[in-house]
Protein backbone atom coordinates (compact mmCIF):
# COMPACT_ATOMS: atom_id res chain seq x y z
CA UNK A 1 0.00 0.00 0.00
CA UNK A 2 1.35 3.43 -0.94
CA UNK A 3 1.90 6.09 1.68
CA UNK A 4 -0.33 9.11 1.11
CA UNK A 5 1.27 12.12 -0.50
CA UNK A 6 2.75 14.53 2.05
CA UNK A 7 0.46 17.41 2.89
CA UNK A 8 1.77 20.75 1.73
CA UNK A 9 0.48 23.78 3.56
CA UNK A 10 0.25 27.18 1.94
CA UNK A 11 2.06 30.17 3.40
CA UNK A 12 -1.36 31.66 4.19
CA UNK A 13 -2.44 28.55 6.12
CA UNK A 14 0.78 28.51 8.13
CA UNK A 15 0.61 32.24 8.87
CA UNK A 16 -3.05 32.07 9.93
CA UNK A 17 -2.34 29.05 12.14
CA UNK A 18 0.49 31.00 13.79
CA UNK A 19 -1.76 34.03 14.40
CA UNK A 20 -4.41 31.79 15.98
CA UNK A 21 -1.79 30.24 18.31
CA UNK A 22 -0.50 33.73 19.20
CA UNK A 23 -4.09 34.61 20.14
CA UNK A 24 -4.09 31.77 22.67
CA UNK A 25 -5.85 29.01 20.71
CA UNK A 26 -4.31 25.73 19.63
CA UNK A 27 -5.32 24.53 16.21
CA UNK A 28 -4.88 21.67 13.78
CA UNK A 29 -3.91 21.97 10.14
CA UNK A 30 -5.77 19.72 7.67
CA UNK A 31 -8.15 18.30 10.27
CA UNK A 32 -10.10 15.33 8.97
CA UNK A 33 -13.88 15.20 9.13
CA UNK A 34 -14.39 12.08 7.00
CA UNK A 35 -14.71 12.11 4.10
CA UNK A 36 -13.51 15.75 4.09
CA UNK A 37 -10.75 17.89 5.55
CA UNK A 38 -10.74 21.49 6.73
CA UNK A 39 -7.63 23.65 6.40
CA UNK A 40 -7.59 24.71 10.06
CA UNK A 41 -9.63 23.51 13.02
CA UNK A 42 -9.80 25.36 16.33
CA UNK A 43 -11.09 22.81 18.84
CA UNK A 44 -11.62 25.29 21.66
CA UNK A 45 -13.95 27.30 19.44
CA UNK A 46 -15.34 24.28 17.56
CA UNK A 47 -14.68 26.14 14.31
CA UNK A 48 -13.28 25.02 10.98
CA UNK A 49 -11.53 27.49 8.70
CA UNK A 50 -11.06 27.18 4.96
CA UNK A 51 -8.39 29.33 3.35
CA UNK A 52 -9.82 29.93 -0.11
CA UNK A 53 -7.58 30.52 -3.09
CA UNK A 54 -8.17 30.76 -6.80
CA UNK A 55 -7.47 27.02 -6.98
CA UNK A 56 -10.26 26.18 -4.56
CA UNK A 57 -12.64 23.44 -5.64
CA UNK A 58 -15.91 25.16 -6.47
CA UNK A 59 -18.54 27.11 -4.58
CA UNK A 60 -21.03 24.27 -5.01
CA UNK A 61 -18.64 21.65 -3.61
CA UNK A 62 -17.64 24.03 -0.79
CA UNK A 63 -21.29 24.45 0.17
CA UNK A 64 -21.87 20.68 0.10
CA UNK A 65 -18.78 20.01 2.23
CA UNK A 66 -19.58 22.81 4.69
CA UNK A 67 -23.16 21.61 5.11
CA UNK A 68 -22.05 18.00 5.60
CA UNK A 69 -19.46 18.92 8.25
CA UNK A 70 -21.95 21.26 9.98
CA UNK A 71 -24.68 18.62 10.10
CA UNK A 72 -22.60 15.53 10.89
CA UNK A 73 -19.93 17.04 13.16
CA UNK A 74 -21.64 20.25 14.34
CA UNK A 75 -18.66 22.27 13.14
CA UNK A 76 -19.33 25.54 11.31
CA UNK A 77 -16.88 26.60 8.60
CA UNK A 78 -15.49 30.10 8.14
CA UNK A 79 -14.00 30.95 4.73
CA UNK A 80 -11.10 33.40 4.57
CA UNK A 81 -9.62 34.59 1.28
CA UNK A 82 -6.01 33.54 0.88
CA UNK A 83 -5.02 37.00 -0.40
CA UNK A 84 -6.35 38.71 2.74
CA UNK A 85 -3.98 36.80 5.05
CA UNK A 86 -1.29 39.46 5.26
CA UNK A 87 0.18 41.06 8.39
CA UNK A 88 -1.76 44.31 8.05
CA UNK A 89 -5.03 42.29 8.33
CA UNK A 90 -4.02 40.17 11.33
CA UNK A 91 -6.24 41.87 13.93
CA UNK A 92 -9.22 42.07 11.57
CA UNK A 93 -8.96 38.37 10.69
CA UNK A 94 -8.56 37.24 14.31
CA UNK A 95 -11.52 39.42 15.25
CA UNK A 96 -13.64 37.81 12.49
CA UNK A 97 -12.74 34.36 13.84
CA UNK A 98 -13.61 35.25 17.44
CA UNK A 99 -16.78 37.06 16.38
CA UNK A 100 -18.06 34.19 14.21
CA UNK A 101 -21.78 33.88 14.99
CA UNK A 102 -21.74 30.11 15.44
CA UNK A 103 -18.99 29.91 18.06
CA UNK A 104 -20.45 28.26 21.13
Amino acid sequence: MKDPLPIRFTKAQLLLSKWIRESGFSNSLEKEFPPYFVDIFIGELNLGIEVDSRFHISKKKDIQRDLFIREKYNVPILHIDNKSIIPINKEKIIHSILAHPEIC
